[in-house]
């Protein structure tokens, strides 16, 4: 399997094959074009601001890594910093194009980590990213955030007819700019029954839906919804298993499909309207009490600054979920905090001393 590479200064008449200016390409639309990176190969993609629409056009049969390499460890000379995609030239400009910023139909076995995605779907039957009729797709360590006002999808995901997602969401963050309309994300199935499709230790944040399950056999854990009309909304009548999730600010938290399609376990619904409909209750839940997240207050007054939106000192989050079916650590990598994990995706840490990253070269 072979190994590319991606840098702002690089070039797409280059090979790809090294790390270099004179090697590696210019634009991800070259890696993940018919030209591109082939089935099981890895791309390493430089820090810097790529903005471009991508229409992936390779095969992959198997896990084919798309990777953002956020401290430039791969990259002798570049300093460290942020992976973006999205529709800007300038992050100072207005955006260069409207719609989806990674289109793609039957391609699976893609493997997305450590990518800031910035998104601007310019109407309702647009997302940003649309990836459709794929399954064992990961996103890993992304963030998506939309930079407009429409009530558009961030990312719309669907499964192969007849054939089961097998989505890995874990370590994300979907960051919306609406809060009344549009959806986050929304994952389409294709009702099968063996389907491994997981969400884990991932935040949804401002929009009318955060995440919209049709159809699918999924986990859902230890996630965080806020500031959402509905958290989640479940439709088919395909299982879905909700754990240690917390959801603060929203209007509705959980919506199931019924009584018999879901289960909610060891969740907190915090300054919600409505907890949960159409599903059964659990001792287990919490509709009392305040979020119990990480503001800005620590950073503010010079105290020992904790992880953002991670459960504060003394949060009734803490240790407040199951251990099964959990995630071993937090969406930072941390182990948990209490004897047993969070409500929501990250526990108490004191990063105050955390410095930043250099790579053995620059030391």
């Amino acid at each position: 399997m072979a190994t590319y590479y991606v840098r702002p200064d690089g070039n797409n008449g280059n090979t790809g094959l090294g790390s270099t200016a004179g090697l590696a390409w210019q634009t991800i639309q070259k890696a993940l074009g018919a030209t591109g990176i082939g089935s099981g190969d890895t791309v390493y993609i430089a820090p810097g601001l790529y903005g471009e629409q991508v229409t992936i056009g390779g095969t992959y049969s198997a896990t084919t890594y798309i990777t953002g390499d956020p401290t430039a460890s791969q990259f002798s000379g570049l300093s460290a910093g942020r992976i973006q995609i999205g529709a800007f030239t300038n992050i100072g400009t207005a955006a260069t194009y409207t719609g989806a910023t990674i289109t793609a139909s039957a391609k699976n076995n893609l493997y997305f980590s450590s990518i800031e995605f910035l998104l601007n779907p310019g109407i309702s039957a647009n997302s940003g990213l649309n990836i459709l009729l794929s399954q064992n797709l990961t996103f890993d360590k992304c963030v998506f955030q939309q930079t407009n006002n429409t009530n558009a999808y961030l990312m719309n995901l669907s499964a192969p007819t007849s054939t089961a997602l097998n989505l890995t969401v874990k370590n994300c963050a979907f960051i919306g700019s609406t809060i009344n309309s549009g959806y986050l994300v929304v994952i389409t199935g294709q009702n099968v029954v063996t389907d491994s499709t997981s969400i884990t230790n991932t935040i949804f944040q401002n929009m009318g839906i955060g995440l919209y399950l049709d159809s699918t056999t999924t986990l859902v854990s230890n996630c965080v919804f806020a500031g959402i009309a509905t958290g989640l909304q479940q439709a088919g009548s395909r299982i879905l298993t909700l754990r240690n999730s917390l959801f603060y600010g929203c209007t509705t938290g959980a919506t199931f499909t019924s009584s018999v399609t879901g289960t909610q376990t060891f969740c907190r619904y915090a300054g919600c309207g409505t907890a949960f409909t159409n599903a059964p209750s659990s001792v287990t839940s919490s509709t009392v009490g305040i979020s119990g997240v990480e503001n800005y207050y620590t950073l503010l007054n010079g105290i020992p600054i904790s992880q953002p939106v991670s459960s504060i000192f003394g949060s009734p989050n803490t240790g407040f979920g199951t251990a099964t079916g959990a995630p071993a650590t937090d969406m930072y990598g941390v182990t948990w905090t209490g004897a047993t994990p969070d409500a929501g995706s990250a526990t108490y840490r004191n990063i105050s001393s955390v410095g930043t990253y250099l790579p053995s070269e620059r030391n």
